[in-house]
């Protein structure tokens, strides 16, 4: 880019060759272009380099020797092509004179060049390095534009004067400040002159007279506008840097601090008012700042101590308070302050005849016009006499707390605004808290947020109504712990029925609230496992009906429904059990038996439930007879409860173990252990509690077995011993006679079919870990014509899908290794799988658990036990997807 300046012609000779070339300089010429600052060259016709000067040689960075004889346009390669080879051009061959600039992108120069023409038709050419030049001029302008702008959007007053205090501008918000039409009003006045005559013109020339000097000064003082309206401004006043040949001129800035200076004028009134009526008021009045420290006494504060007032306002309260009393009221008045709290507080101070009177010393925070927090103001009450009354009180106040303390719960009194004054010792005890302490008084700090707000909210609107409440929320204990607590507050009130102060019980409920939860989870669990055989009997029942002559069929469906029956009875019988321990109603029938034979009954009924999962399943013995003393019946259901426990927790295909014998002490022993699940070392005594169930995933068992089998361990006076290494390593229990603690799950549990077709439907896939549930639907729908492919749990269904895929596909839920609702997503996303029909067949049958199966993508939720009739009715129902 290159910016023309001007066009000179220049007086040439007639004949230009015949005047000197511009190579042939005087030695006098060159010894000149040689110390000039600027860079000079000299080109022939041809634009080759004839002459170039030091400078030149310095800006390009090449010596005169090798530059000789060089093409201009090699040597500066950015000219070429550009608006400055035009110039250079024109120049020459017009034997005209051209200024102009133009930057040189190889060296990120911009350069100011004057080119004229030689006598010899060459050309002469000065330039010089204006780089440092534009960028400071652009960065003037940039300023001088930023200035502009804040001084055309800046609320305060701007102006610009002279070195005589003269005023050269002023910005808009400036002239609507001072109610000045335009500038040309103001402009050349003197700012002086503005001020009043007097305090102000002084300080403003005081001021000026400063800024000339260097410095930056600044006052504050009242100057009326051009229409004679009083303000109040904050004038700041510095000198402006000067430029090279600038004459010096000040900037001066001037807030207008006019409602500032009102509302301060105002402020001191309303202290001249308050503190007139505080010395004439019935109570003694203090004053505090922001840092705690008192600052004004009341008259009447020196009228009741008889002490003359000083300028130490501390010192003269503090002088008149009891020095029993001082230490713990310095302390508690600086706790409040931290707080920002006026936390009332009760003392003796000596009165003017040598009595020492009780003070009620309350405050109130008190906050600056800004509402910014300025401190406090406070009163002090002699209160001596209440205080008599009250100690009347007092001797059955503490007998009341005694008895408080006394009782389980945590106990506490509010006043009738539900500030609480007091709690009991087990309040203290169970919050860790310390007694008057900032945490101790806020109880609100130990509700669980978990909870919400709605308990508080309560508790609120019961204290504005002044009713009782009642409600069950959870409170923090000393170590963390969130607990669930009744809290019951009722209203105490006096004979004319006036509310005076509040009665608020905490009483530990977490055991209740534990116990009702797992009673609930059993009650449904136990719903479900009763459900279970229920559905493939009803099935059972309508095959044999549809398959009279068919002998072995029927026996097949006879040995199931016999299974599912002695299924029903377990559970029944394990109840039954259960029931008698706890009312005490069990005997142990106690005989001298050998344990072998005990195990190999143990081991004969738990067979069926060990191969339903194709275990490998060993029985190890030291060899000896062991006689035992015990119930052989029930010390066989322990063993028969443990090995079912370990077959249903163990992957199938898994590894039992059963060992007996003599211990090193020659205590008879039984181990079962296994490679399964394992157990959490955190849940190795839950897993004892009644209705607890280790895999809440499962869905079958009451979750009484590992309880009934340590209540029938403890009956025969035995112990038992849980061991795992951990989740996924397996466990391994112990029972040590004549102590048996063992650890027996709920009997197999079937959990039923899932069916549904509709009509036209050719292929079914049930899917079931209940091995004769799977079987018997199979069967039905088999006896219906269709064709069934049948899957014992989640994995293999999906493999079945994959393999073909079916029209219907009826499923269970709860399975081991894949459940159903995973299994249900996965099939969904298979080729077809957007167009089978799933029905999810399941005992548990909430609008939650409905939910969820048809999130996971299911087309219907069937509750068990379904009967033959409603399978029948579900196909009729539904029809195949297009």
């Amino acid at each position: 880019m290159a910016l023309p300046l001007e066009d000179e012609k220049q007086d040439l000779p007639a004949n230009p060759s015949t005047g000197p070339p511009a190579r042939d300089l005087g030695e006098e010429a060159l010894q000149i272009l040689g110390n000039i600052g600027q860079g000079f060259l000299t080109v022939d016709p041809e634009f080759r380099i004839a002459y170039i000067n030091p400078r030149a040689e310095e800006i390009g960075g090449r010596s005169r020797g090798e530059l000789a004889g060089q093409p201009f346009w090699d040597v500066y390669p950015g000219v070429a092509g550009t608006d400055a080879e035009g110039h250079l051009r024109t120049a020459m061959a017009h034997r005209v004179v051209r200024r102009f600039e133009f930057f040189h992108p190889p060296w990120h120069v911009w350069f100011r060049s004057h080119a004229m023409p030689a006598m010899d038709g060459g050309l002469i050419l000065f330039f010089e390095d204006i780089t440092e030049q534009r960028e400071t001029d652009l960065a003037l302008r940039k300023a001088e534009r930023f200035f502009t702008a804040i001084a055309e959007h800046s609320p305060d007053c701007i102006k610009i004067l002279d070195c005589e205090g003269r005023i050269i501008w002023m910005s808009p918000k400036g002239l609507a400040l001072m109610e000045i039409g335009s500038l040309a009003e103001i402009e050349g006045r003197s700012w002086i002159d503005l001020w009043p005559d007097g305090h102000g013109r002084d300080l403003a020339r005081a001021a000026f007279d400063g800024a000339l000097r260097g410095e930056s000064v600044g006052f504050e003082e009242c100057c009326p506008t051009l229409k004679g309206h009083r303000r109040w401004w904050n004038v700041a006043l510095v000198s402006l840097p000067e430029s090279p040949g600038d004459p010096a001129r000040m900037l001066s800035i001037s807030r207008d601090v006019t409602e500032r200076r009102q509302i301060e004028a105002r402020l001191r009134e309303s202290e001249e008012r308050f503190r007139n009526m505080a010395d004439h008021a019935p109570v003694m009045i203090w004053i505090a700042g922001e840092d705690g420290l008192c600052s004004y006494l009341s008259r009447s504060w020196y009228e009741f101590t008889g002490l003359e007032p000083t300028r130490d306002k501390i010192a003269d309260w503090a002088t008149a308070v009891h020095p029993d009393d001082l230490p713990e009221v310095e302390a508690r008045l600086l706790q409040a302050h931290r707080r920002r709290s006026g936390a009332p507080v009760e003392y003796r101070a000596r009165r003017h005849d040598g009595e020492y009177r009780w003070l009620l010393d309350a405050a109130v925070l008190r906050h600056g016009s800004n509402g910014k927090f300025a401190g406090y103001i406070g009163s002090m009450t002699d209160i001596t006499d209440g205080k008599t009354a009250e100690s009347a009180v007092r001797q059955s106040e503490e007998l009341f707390r005694t008895l408080a303390n006394s009782i389980p719960q945590l106990a506490w009194m509010a006043h009738p605004d539900g500030r609480i004054f007091w709690f009991n010792q087990r309040w203290y005890d169970y919050t860790g808290s310390e007694r008057g302490s900032a945490d101790a008084e806020n109880w609100r700090g130990f509700h669980g947020e978990s909870d919400g707000a709605a308990p508080m909210e309560a508790f609120d609107r019961a204290i504005a109504s002044g009713s009782s409440f009642q409600d069950a929320f959870t409170l923090r204990r000393a170590d963390g712990e969130y607990l669930w607590h009744l809290c019951q507050v009722l209203p105490i009130r006096d004979d004319e029925g006036q509310l005076r102060l509040w009665f608020g019980t905490h009483t530990d409920i977490t055991e209740e609230r534990d116990a009702q939860r797992r009673k609930d989870q059993f009650l449904a669990t136990l719903a479900h496992e009763l459900r279970n055989p229920i559905a493939p009997i009803l099935t059972g029942l309508e095959v044999i009906r549809s398959s009279s002559s068919d002998a072995s069929t029927i026996a097949q469906v006879a040995a199931m429904m016999e299974r599912q029956a002695g299924q029903m009875v377990h559970l029944i019988d394990d109840l039954l059990d259960m029931s008698r321990i706890n009312t005490g109603k069990i005997v142990l029938k106690r005989e001298s038996v050998e344990l072998g034979q005990v195990i190999r009954s143990a081991v004969e009924a738990s067979q069926p439930v060990i191969q339903q999962y194709n275990h490998e399943f060993v029985v190890r013995e030291d060899g000896a007879r062991i006689a035992v003393d015990v119930d052989p019946h029930r010390l066989s259901q322990v063993v028969s409860n443990l090995l079912s426990n370990a077959a249903k927790y163990t992957p199938p295909r898994g590894r039992i173990e059963l060992a007996y014998g003599l211990d090193a002490a020659s205590r008879p022993y039984v181990t079962v252990s296994d490679n399964g699940k394992g157990i959490d070392p955190s849940r190795r005594e839950v897993i004892f509690k009644l209705f607890e169930q280790e895999d809440s995933a499962r869905q079958d068992g009451l979750g009484i077995g590992l309880t009934l089998v340590q209540s029938l361990v403890d009956l025969h006076g035995g112990t038992i011993e849980v061991e795992s290494d951990g989740v996924g390593k397996g466990s391994r229990f112990t029972v040590r006679l004549p102590v048996i603690s063992l650890e027996a799950p709920p009997p197999d549990a079937l959990l039923p079919p899932a069916p549904q077709e509709t009509t036209g439907l050719k292929h079914v896939l049930v899917v079931d870990d209940g091995k004769s549930t799977a079987d018997i639907l199979a069967m039905f729908f088999e006896l219906e014509g269709r064709e069934v492919t049948v899957a014992y749990d989640g994995v293999e269904a999906l493999e079945a899908a994959t393999a073909r895929m079916p029209e219907l596909i009826l499923m269970d839920l709860g399975m081991p290794r894949m459940d159903g609702f995973e299994a249900a997503r996965r099939i969904r996303l298979l080729p077809g799988g957007d167009r089978v029909t799933m029905i999810a067949l399941s005992g548990w049958g909430q609008e939650k658990d409905k939910l969820r199966s048809h999130g996971a993508g299911f087309d219907d939720h069937l509750i068990k036990p379904v009967s033959p009739a409603d399978l029948r009715a579900l196909m009729e129902r539904l029809h195949p997807r297009p």
